[in-house]
């Protein structure tokens, strides 16, 4: 019997596609995901490959994104976003497959893969805030306001997954979408350093149920 593994991937903006090499290294290994819980970035990462899509092509297609396809703003009228792009988008991408929503919206992702039943959790992590100067127009006080308040809640509810990865992504800027297959790469290179430690809490879930 093996475990269920769930998923859990965080927010983070274009460094979010860290998760991305999170993924192909699970799937290299063999190790099977089987549900998967997001929040922003991570959610979009996870409907994608949840869809169907495979790796190779996800990583074709995270070459193509810009910010444009996500954003469009509405202020000053009530929120910031209005979401009909990100919706469209995934519409077209997860060929128009229904998706649970768990409530990620006001609940961090490792609850959500928690509570459909994983026996185990790992947790992605891409949100490492650094402060930034570079603050030159509304949308970068929004996104910027949106690290910080990620950053706190991936301090309080980290330690809740069995397994976190945070690939080393702090240096590159959530709001630009240019470092996509370096950022890629330290996705992948997160999961490897992990990978040890994953396999062990998949043999020792083994034991303890036979």
């Amino acid at each position: 019997m093996n475990p269920t593994i769930g998923l859990a991937l965080g927010s983070g903006g274009a460094r979010g596609f860290a998760h991305l090499g999170v993924l192909k290294m699970l799937t290299d290994n063999n190790i099977s995901i089987h549900l998967i819980g997001g929040s922003s970035m991570g959610a979009l990462v996870g409907a994608l490959f949840a869809s169907g899509q495979k790796i190779d092509g996800l990583y074709q297609l995270a070459q193509t994104l810009k910010r444009k396809y996500f954003f469009d703003f509405i202020i000053p009228n009530m929120g910031f976003i209005r979401g009909e792009r990100i919706k469209e988008y995934i519409s077209l991408f997860t060929f128009d497959k229904e998706l649970i929503d768990g409530g990620v919206v006001d609940r961090v992702p490792v609850s959500v893969a928690q509570e459909m039943g994983a026996d185990i959790v790992i947790g992605g992590c891409c949100t490492h805030f650094t402060a930034s100067a570079d603050i030159f127009s509304i949308y970068d006080v929004i996104i910027q306001s949106i690290d910080i308040m990620q950053d706190e809640l991936v301090n309080s509810v980290g330690p809740r997954a069995d397994i976190l990865l945070k690939p080393e992504v702090s240096s590159y800027n959530s709001r630009a979408f240019k470092d996509t297959e370096l950022i890629i790469h330290e996705g992948e290179q997160e999961a490897l350093r992990k990978l040890p430690e994953i396999l062990d809490s998949i043999e020792f879930w083994k034991e303890k149920n036979k």
